[in-house]
């Protein structure tokens, strides 16, 4: 089981694009056999619709292996999806860091924050591009986002196959 948090609050900035996600949640599904568990705030909606259209489009097998509980859990009932997930992939988020609080590895994607100050502690993969923009801490990117759209799929499914690898050494 991996859960995605395709979300973040405080603007756009911090959120991988959705058409990312998607593809990403296709990769796991197909290569690694998973089951993909969406997780986030009500806010996060319309990143979830955009995952949902590309799966359908693009990947349509897959989106029966993905179930989306974003803007339905508590904070408490959050915790036990991420507990019993085997690896997160998040954006820099509070997921990011109740994740990491659980124990769980955890994939942290950054763009315009600094994972030097708000990287979550344990076993997890930090993920971000060498651009001279970054970190900006800005809400909203003025010029192309390139802090985001620069993380590959590839380097993505690639740290969160490690960081499976882990979870399934651990049990």
């Amino acid at each position: 089981v991996i859960a995605l948090a395709p979300g973040a609050a405080y603007g756009q900035a911090k959120q991988w694009p959705a058409d990312r996600v998607a593809e990403l949640a296709a990769r796991l599904i197909s290569q690694r056999e998973a089951c993909c568990v969406i997780v986030g705030a009500e806010h996060d909606r319309p990143a979830v619709r955009a995952i949902e259209s590309w799966l359908s489009s693009h990947a349509p097998g897959a989106a029966a292996r993905v179930v989306n509980l974003v803007g339905r859990t508590s904070v408490n009932v959050l915790a036990g999806v991420l507990a019993s997930s085997d690896v997160l992939v998040t954006n820099d988020s509070g997921a990011m860091h109740l994740g990491a609080a659980l124990g769980r590895p955890v994939v942290a994607i950054f763009g315009p924050t600094d994972e030097r100050a708000t990287r979550p502690l344990g076993r997890c993969a930090l993920v971000s591009a060498d651009v001279f923009c970054r970190p900006c801490l800005l809400r909203d990117c003025p010029i192309d986002h390139r802090c985001m759209t620069r993380i590959t799929v590839d380097t993505v499914f690639a740290a969160t196959s490690r960081q499976l690898a882990f979870a399934r050494a651990d049990v």
